[in-house]
């Protein structure tokens, strides 16, 4: 299921393939969160790449107001990680709101997702950044 999020992200880069023709034409992933053992985290997360920059975001639930955890974009799966997408700074920690939601969009310049790679979304311990508390494969998603 494509979450609203995914599809403002996918109705982004389709305006701007529209204006500039001279670009690749849109590559569009989404996923939906999956819990790691016990934690009470969900969510979802979509990338759009477009041009010389790709467009992404994560909507999560955090399970508790002011929880601080990290987020990242990496290649590979879930159960085989490679490396982030773009640089540590690209990813500011998310902080639940009052009902421990927390949202967050990014541009990353220069690095681009390709159509034939695998790609996981995570939410992350934001003291030790490398403990998951959440996985999404990502998908392609077609416009």
């Amino acid at each position: 299921m494509i979450s609203r999020f995914a599809v403002v992200l996918v109705a982004l880069a389709s305006a701007g393939a529209c204006a500039d023709t001279a670009f690749q034409a849109p590559v569009a992933f989404q996923a939906d969160l999956v819990p790691v053992g016990n934690e009470m985290v969900g969510g979802s997360v979509a990338a759009v790449s477009q041009g010389r920059a790709t467009e992404a975001g994560i909507s999560a639930r955090l399970g508790q107001a002011g929880r601080v955890v990290g987020w990242e974009i990496r290649l590979g799966t879930c159960a085989n990680p490679g490396e982030r997408l773009g640089g540590r700074g690209a990813y500011p920690d998310l902080t639940g709101d009052s009902s421990g939601a927390a949202n967050v969009e990014r541009t990353f310049i220069n690095e681009l997702m390709n159509a034939d790679t695998r790609y996981n979304g995570v939410l992350l311990n934001a003291t030790d950044r490398t403990t998951v508390l959440a996985c999404a494969n990502l998908e392609r998603v077609q416009f």
